[in-house]
């Protein structure tokens, strides 16, 4: 039971609390600890609307034997029918769209 790793279409996702971090290089997934209000995963919307330069964030829910789990996320996007493309200050010639706008 639990959630596979995966990345959330939302702009921001506000979990609370977090029990497992994204996989470290070579490491594995490691044990991520709580800060009172600091956690915040970047969802695909935010990643589309940077053009890439900050990161949908890859996190899993993982059950324990001897604890029971709740979370509680609360995720943050515009409304359904508002179109998502990369902001105009990320594009330059440098820096082309990465992505099509998507709803």
């Amino acid at each position: 039971m639990g959630l596979a790793p995966h990345t959330d279409s939302s702009l921001l996702n506000c979990p609370l609390p977090k029990l497992r971090g994204p996989p470290k290089e070579n490491i594995g997934w490691v044990p991520v600890h709580p800060v009172n209000d600091a956690l915040v995963n970047l969802g695909d919307m935010m990643h589309i609307m940077t053009n890439g330069r900050f990161k949908s964030v890859v996190h899993r829910a993982v059950v324990n034997k001897t604890h029971h789990r709740v979370s509680v996320t609360y995720f943050y996007g515009p409304p359904k029918e508002e179109k998502i493309s990369p902001l105009t200050q990320m594009i330059n010639s440098d820096h082309p769209p990465l992505y099509r706008g998507v709803t």
